[in-house]
């Protein structure tokens, strides 16, 4: 079965930059899919000048026109003079001829997937045309800024070269979303994100204020600032952040929209991350409570070991001063064992770490009288 690194190696054409260009856009693009509502196809050519599948990206916000996977499929030779075309284009390119996949009507556009000069490949956008019959303004929005984002992908904007996939629970198209203007206003917020914000404590009406601002009142005098929060709340910069108010938790990502004369706007992504915070929260506790466990028995454990170091000491028959000697060593190497759980969360103790006492303790046992092996 043909993967998506398989197909790729097989163009020598390609240096490492391409290839790297490639897995990042597949990496990211499926706020595409889910904000323009689309299946996408990732097409490039092979050693005989044939548009072979490379990777496809289903949509989580409406129902896929593939179910079956189509990767390692090679296109239908009535669509290659079309292909061609949109590979020699440098903006987005629109099908004249509606399709048929399935039962659904689809228009494709292409994006040819440009880096460095280069023309790589073809994001194609394959959109069900029922889904465009009687949209509302929650839709309207959503195909919209898809529309930006898939344009962006031939000017080499999209992805973006900054990361934006540091946290573990990142928002997604689904969780809601925000559309702001080049100076950071309130253009649009979809009904999750202002479920989102409510959550934090926000009263106002969101549309035609700067969202900056908006999350400035919900933060108390002293509370901790993330360093991302500000380029996120105005849309300036590819990072994500968290806002944290009223005992809620909101993980939010910027998406800054390019025209070919710079900046216009942003999507601010948002997603509700208050029962995740609270478990983990939950988890640190009980990993706390573990490892002072383990640092209690650690000191019980040498207390013991302190004791026994004691009576053999003070006793005078020279065979229960070996027992109490080897006694002693066995409850200080478990006790070096704790001591090591209680420094670590994984409950994974670091060898090298005790390695060198446990040796030390070895020879002094190996080194002693009467001592067999059965």
């Amino acid at each position: 079965m043909a993967d998506f690194s398989h197909i790729l190696a097989t163009r020598p054409d390609f240096d490492d930059e391409d290839r790297e260009w490639l897995h990042h856009l597949v990496a990211d693009w499926q706020v595409i899919a889910d904000l323009s509502f689309a299946d996408l196809l990732l097409l490039v050519q092979d050693g005989d000048g044939k548009y072979v599948v490379a990777e496809q990206c289903r949509p989580s916000t409406v129902m896929t026109l593939r179910a079956e996977d189509v990767v390692g499929n090679v296109m239908p030779d009535d669509m290659v003079g079309e292909l061609d075309a949109a590979m020699l284009s440098s903006v987005v390119f629109r099908s004249t001829v509606l399709r048929t996949v399935g039962k659904a009507t689809v228009c494709n556009v292409y994006a040819p997937v440009r880096h460095n000069g280069k023309t790589l490949g073809l994001v194609v956008r394959e959109t069900n045309m029922a889904t465009r019959e009687s949209n509302g303004r929650y839709e309207s929005e959503s195909i919209n800024a898809g529309k930006h984002l898939y344009e962006m992908i031939p000017r080499g904007q999209f992805p973006y070269k900054d990361s934006v996939m540091s946290q573990r629970h990142i928002a997604r198209v689904a969780d809601g979303f925000i559309i702001l203007t080049m100076d950071g206003v309130v253009r649009y917020a979809a009904p999750n994100a202002i479920s989102c914000f409510r959550r934090l404590g926000l009263l106002t009406t969101m549309p035609g204020h700067y969202l900056s601002e908006l999350g400035t009142q919900l933060l108390k005098e002293n509370d901790p600032v993330p360093e991302t929060l500000p380029l996120v709340l105005t849309g300036k910069a590819a990072v994500d952040s968290e806002l944290n108010a009223n005992r809620s938790a909101v993980s939010m990502r910027s998406l800054p929209l390019y025209d070919n004369n710079g900046r216009i706007g942003a999507i601010l992504l948002c997603r509700d991350v208050t029962e995740l915070r609270r478990r983990e929260q939950e988890l640190q506790t009980k990993d706390a409570t573990i490892s002072e466990i383990h640092h209690r028995v650690k000191n019980n454990l040498q207390a013991v070991s302190a004791l026994l170091r004691l009576q053999a000491r003070k006793t005078k028959s020279d065979e229960v001063k070996k027992e109490l000697q080897e006694a002693q060593r066995r409850v200080q190497t478990i006790a070096m064992v704790h001591e090591g759980l209680s420094q670590t969360a994984d409950e994974v103790v670091d060898f090298d770490k005790v390695i060198a006492n446990l040796l030390r303790m070895a020879v002094d046992l190996a080194s002693m009288k009467d001592q067999h092996i059965d």
